[in-house]
């Protein structure tokens, strides 16, 4: 079917050109027909060539056929948020969160948004679901240090910052974000300790020097 077909085209292992080429039509463009598979190829194209909201209409017409399919959601839910179209991103990460409640950049969506709504406690329950592994080892626990901060819980924000020192590179972050923390909250010396932290880890990046 086409809808099994579209699966199979989103599939990471199935490579639709060489490594290096781009789905280019002859005339430069793909004409958009009613078939799901000639939307999703189309919408790849987009992809290509940056059009990253016509991209993302596409998707939502072949989801609209394939509405369980994880991967289009993310791919989706990922062009709405780049393209600043905020409500349909939040409502697709709704989606996602239900298939598997640890997807990262869903519950980085819904936590971005619970922080602009002011809901700090439903922001840091959404970071904390985000598995630390790969790059979100540092962005998650900065996510949740910051909604702890703005949940008035000062003391575990600067807890759920201490994990990046342990890992090399990520110290003078830990010291640095814990510092501005510290800072904002008044308590002063812990602001001064982490600054000092940061110094320790080689060069002085400009954004440090400054704070």
């Amino acid at each position: 079917s086409q809808a099994s077909t579209v699966l199979a085209l989103n599939d990471d292992s199935i490579v639709l050109s060489p490594p290096g080429e781009e789905l280019v039509a002859p005339s430069g463009q793909i004409a958009v027909g009613d078939s799901i598979s000639g939307k999703y190829l189309a919408a790849r194209h987009a992809e290509i060539e940056n059009d990253y909201g016509q991209a993302a209409d596409l998707l939502l017409g072949v989801l609209e056929a394939v509405p369980d399919s994880a991967r289009l959601l993310q791919r989706t839910q990922l062009l709405l948020a780049a393209e600043g179209r905020s409500k349909e991103a939040v409502a697709l990460a709704e989606r996602l969160v239900a298939i598997n409640r640890q997807s990262p950049f869903a519950n980085i969506t819904l936590g971005l948004n619970a922080v602009k709504e002011g809901d700090f406690a439903s922001a840091v329950a959404r970071f904390d679901a985000i598995e630390r592994r790969g790059t979100n080892q540092l962005l998650a626990p900065m996510l949740s240090a910051w909604a702890l901060y703005g949940a008035g819980r000062t003391d575990d924000a600067l807890a759920a910052l201490r994990p990046l020192s342990e890992v090399g590179g990520f110290a003078v972050l830990e010291g640095l974000h814990s510092a501005l923390i510290a800072d904002l909250a008044g308590r002063g010396r812990e602001a001064e300790a982490g600054f000092e932290r940061a110094k320790s880890n080689g060069a002085i990046p400009l954004r440090l020097a400054l704070a």
